[in-house]
């Protein structure tokens, strides 16, 4: 599929619970609840325009995937984001595969999941994810502040970008900018966010499964 460039997704949040706020702290068994602004679909995160606003929602309505559902998440202590399922009402699957990116120099690329890191080459990387105020956030070292403009630890945001999917009007498909973090840490731009999750502290059960 071809994709064309859109702007900064800048969404209205539905408050689900309490916001999940690590820092650098991972909190064990905490779901994140993304899914009502992005759905995983194919390897990637999808969301579709709601008419009329410039919210993307996670509903893909009738968008071909052979395999999609809302995106959940699990940050666990290796700094990891992965890839989870909901089964049922509290109910979940966290799956091996985990959220990387391309941080090489000038990379604009889908964000993508991958069940073995040993895959991922050059810039790609899928370590060092937090979640601060419980915005899905990538830094260099781990550390917040490593990933905020001057390292001030003011989190504004941070090379995310939304991009059309050609053919299918409103669908939008999450990249990475590279350079549109570095300039957000160099203090020259805002920079963008994926989305703000809430979280699950207490969910009734999470299975370890092996691949979506």
């Amino acid at each position: 599929m071809k994709h064309t460039l859109s702007s900064t997704l800048l969404g209205t949040f539905l408050l689900l619970t309490r916001p999940v706020v690590l820092g650098q702290e991972v909190l064990p068994n905490v779901i994140l609840l993304c899914d009502q602004f992005w759905s995983y679909a194919d390897g990637g995160l999808y969301c579709r325009n709601k008419p009329g606003t410039e919210s993307c929602l996670g509903d893909l309505g009738d968008f071909p995937a052979e395999r999609s559902f809302p995106w959940f998440a699990q940050l666990t202590d290796d700094l990891l984001l992965h890839l989870t399922e909901q089964t049922s009402s509290r109910n979940y699957i966290t799956y091996r595969d985990s959220l990387y990116i391309d941080t090489s120099p000038g990379a604009f690329a889908p964000l993508r999941f991958t069940p073995d890191n040993s895959t991922l080459t050059g810039g790609e990387t899928a370590w060092a994810w937090t979640t601060p105020a419980g915005f899905p956030f990538w830094t260099p070292t781990g550390r917040v502040a490593d990933g905020t403009a001057g390292g001030d630890g003011a989190i504004i945001g941070q090379g995310f970008q939304v991009v059309d999917v050609e053919g299918h009007p409103g669908v939008r498909q999450a990249y990475w900018n590279q350079t549109k973090f570095e300039e957000m840490y160099a203090g020259r731009e805002d920079g963008g966010l994926l989305t703000v999750c809430y979280g699950d502290y207490d969910p009734e059960s999470i299975t370890q499964g092996d691949s979506p």
